[in-house]
Formats: C-alpha cells, structure tokens, sequence
C-alpha cells in the first residue's frame, strides 16, 4: 500500500494532538483534565432515566472518545433494545450503507441480581449506539435477546470511539 504525502502529514497532525494530551515530562494527564462531562440518555421502549456514575469524552481531531457509566432508576421494557443517544458528537459514517450496524466500542450491562452481558456497541444513528451480546450470552440486542428489562439498580458501561462528522 504506498501512502500518500497528504496522508502523512495528516498522520503527523493527529499524532501532534496526542502529544498535546500530554505534560511536558512525558506522563499522561489526569484523564479528567483532558476530557469533558457530558450526559447520556438512555432508552427502552421510551427514555428510561438513570443517574450517571461518570460520562467523559475527548476529542482529537476527528476522533472521538467516549466512556460512561450509568445506574438504570426507571423500569423499561423486556423484549425492547436498549439504547443510548445524545453522543457527544455526531458518527460519522463510511458510507450510506455502512450508517446502521457498524461496531464502534464495547459495553458491558449488569442485570442486577440475574446476569452480565457484554458485548460490541453498534452505531444506530449519528448520535445513538445500541448493544450487541456475544454469542456465549444468547447473542442479539441487548433487551430483546436476551428479552430483558432495564430496572433500577442495573449498570450500563461503555467505551466507545469513532470518527466524528
């Protein structure tokens, strides 16, 4: 594969982003120091309220990081995908047909009291992901196989990272 010039000095300017991110000593920043809150949404069969644990993301370049930790407080619906939305920025997506589906992170859901389920978290929209079991744990979206509902007490967590719009 040769590599253009235009693709190496694009290359240098994200790398010259990173090392921003850093102190002047070589050790990495406190992540809350480079990163900003932000409020997830979360959803089953409607907006299901939560209290949020941690929400951070960061942003170089066109590159887009985003963590949370949420504790479900309303009960949604079984049978119904869990999902999240208010990304702090837009998806972009490859292509039209690339918009729904493509992995971008990885989440792990505790039921509290019954199961643990992770698995890959998949762009729905440009600003909702939802979740994806692994196959080992029933397989399909989360809340509809396996049908759960989201119920207080229930922790949602998640990384994700994409290329921004």
């Amino acid at each position: 594969m040769t590599r253009s010039f235009k693709d190496l000095e694009q290359d240098v300017d994200w790398l010259k982003q990173i090392i921003r991110a850093w102190d002047l000593d070589g050790v990495p920043q406190d992540f809350r120091a480079i990163t900003r809150a932000w409020v997830p949404v979360t959803h089953q069969n409607g907006v299901r309220s939560n209290t949020v644990t941690f929400a951070r993301y960061a942003i170089v370049g066109k590159l887009a990081v985003v963590q949370a930790e949420v504790v479900l407080t309303q009960a949604g619906s079984a049978g119904s995908i869990i999902t999240v939305s208010g990304l702090p920025a837009a998806i972009q997506h490859v292509n039209a047909n690339a918009s729904i589906g493509s992995v971008c992170g990885s989440f792990k859901y505790d039921d509290t009291g019954t199961a643990n389920y992770s698995g890959v978290a998949v762009a729905l929209s440009a600003d909702s992901t939802a979740f994806v079991v692994e196959t080992g744990s029933g397989g399909g979206w989360l809340g509809i196989a396996p049908s759960l509902a989201t119920a207080n007490g229930d922790i949602l967590s998640f990384v994700l990272m994409y290329e921004i719009a």
